[in-house]
């Protein structure tokens, strides 16, 4: 009990998920018990072997059953303690995007801008590319602007950089970037990159 304490207290200074802590310590306590009874039982001189044997081929079937479920269970250990997003963080997967309301033990919920709940097994977190829009605190907005040939090109851009600062929202460091892009037959393609704290 003292060493499961301990590492329920390792757990907690180390920031694991308080929805996760509870199961982390009751698995660490059964662990620990199972193992405490081989021990004894090998001091006293009972053959574990056969006990080993039985429970390594019922481990054997239960993750035969439980494949899906066991994948999903480690991948959402691994995002727990490598962390690629946290509570609250805009995140994509695979074409996926919303904003990370929980992490749990077999799935990780996240809430769309349109307020629908997205429900994602971390198995396929943990397989596919996730971008993370939170991660460096701002994100680059990415627009357009047609600008026809007659224009200047220094005017437009002083006019748009004056609209951008005077927007509350769009911060003042990293500045925001207005350039070419490209060139069609009616008009210059203006590449305007304000940047934006992710909510």
């Amino acid at each position: 009990d003292r060493i499961a304490r301990l590492g329920g207290m390792a757990m907690e200074r180390a920031g694991l998920s308080s929805n996760l802590l509870p199961f982390l310590r009751s698995l660490v306590n059964v662990s620990l018990k199972i193992l405490l009874v081989f021990s004894v039982a090998g001091i006293v001189g009972v053959d574990v072997t056969s006990f080993v044997a039985v429970l390594a081929a019922a481990g054997f079937a239960v993750g035969l059953a439980l494949q899906g479920s066991l994948s999903n269970f480690a991948a959402g250990i691994i995002i727990l303690l490598f962390r690629p997003y946290k509570i609250d963080d805009w995140i994509e997967v695979e074409d996926k995007f919303g904003r990370v309301e929980e992490i749990q033990i077999f799935n990780t919920i996240m809430v769309t801008p349109g307020l629908k709940t997205l429900i994602i097994p971390n198995g396929q977190v943990v397989d596919n590319i996730v971008t993370n829009y939170s991660k460096k605190g701002y994100i680059r907005i990415e627009l357009n602007v047609a600008m026809p040939y007659s224009e200047s090109f220094p005017k437009i851009k002083e006019i748009i950089m004056q609209e951008l600062k005077a927007i509350p929202k769009v911060l003042k460091a990293p500045e925001p970037e207005v350039g070419i892009e490209a060139y069609d037959s009616h008009s210059v393609l203006l590449a305007v990159r304000p940047y934006a704290a992710p909510d």
